[in-house]
């Protein structure tokens, strides 16, 4: 039944990073260093963000040998709303900027709290700013710059500190979009590492339809590939969620 349980709801941890953050009120494309572009040619340490209203994409992956489905739909800075398939649907969860709600068919049961009560029930550290800025493909907010940028080739590194978090990146300098995010606790341990591996030009801006996830944590370790299809911006949506009577919480 863990099992199960931790299934349905693998699907949010695998794109959040792994320690939460109190009062993350801005937006994932305003960050705090470094500072935004005022030149011609941009520097070294910045980094272009998908910029967005409204978010829509079917996804399919495989965790622990479960080939699932599904859809998620977001409204930027407010709702993340994600229904899991396997034939049918197997689960559906509801995230906003300080709580969780969720429920899993398979097993009759549903979570509600908030992002700390997450942690101490799953031992997954989540928060929405973060889990919002890693499916765009942007730079996750409150990151303050540790490290000059190194460049190699094409390619240049940035290291930022994000609260308790190490958070390090690759981007092309050419298209100053990332490549690749690494996000690092130490207390607990956990990792997550993403590697953006494909993106397509969607309202004339390249989103991420191409995800490798790797999410090392105190519960286990689980790892991805997340594939993005249909992906429409900024187009309403509704994020219907209603917890069926008969369930327990868990």
């Amino acid at each position: 039944m863990k099992r199960l349980i931790f299934f349905s709801f693998a699907i949010v941890a695998l794109l959040a990073s792994c320690r939460s953050h109190k009062n993350l009120e801005r937006s994932d494309n305003t960050v705090d260093k470094p500072a935004t572009n005022t030149a011609t040619t941009p520097a070294l340490d910045f980094v272009r963000n998908v910029d967005f209203k409204y978010y829509t994409a079917n996804f399919s992956c495989e965790v622990e040998g479960i080939a699932v489905s599904g859809q998620i739909r977001i409204a930027r800075d407010s709702m993340i709303w994600i229904s899991v398939n396997k034939f049918i649907e197997v689960g559906r969860v509801v995230i906003t900027p300080d709580s969780v709600k969720g429920f899993a068919r398979v097993v009759n049961k549903y979570f509600t709290g908030s992002f700390a009560d997450l942690k101490q029930r799953f031992g997954l550290d989540l928060d929405y700013a973060s889990l919002q800025a890693l499916l765009l493909g942007n730079l996750p907010p409150r990151c303050l710059s540790s490290g000059k940028p190194e460049r190699s080739g094409d390619m240049v590194r940035l290291a930022f500190k994000q609260g308790q978090r190490q958070v390090s990146l690759s981007k092309t300098a050419a298209s100053n979009l990332i490549a690749t995010i690494e996000m690092l606790s130490s207390s607990p341990r956990q990792l997550i590492k993403i590697d953006y591996k494909n993106r397509r030009s969607v309202a004339a801006q390249p989103v991420p339809d191409r995800l490798d996830v790797r999410l090392e944590c105190k519960l286990r370790n689980v790892s991805t590939l997340f594939a993005l299809d249909d992906i429409v911006l900024n187009k309403r949506q509704t994020y219907p969620f209603a917890i069926p009577k008969r369930f327990n919480r868990l």
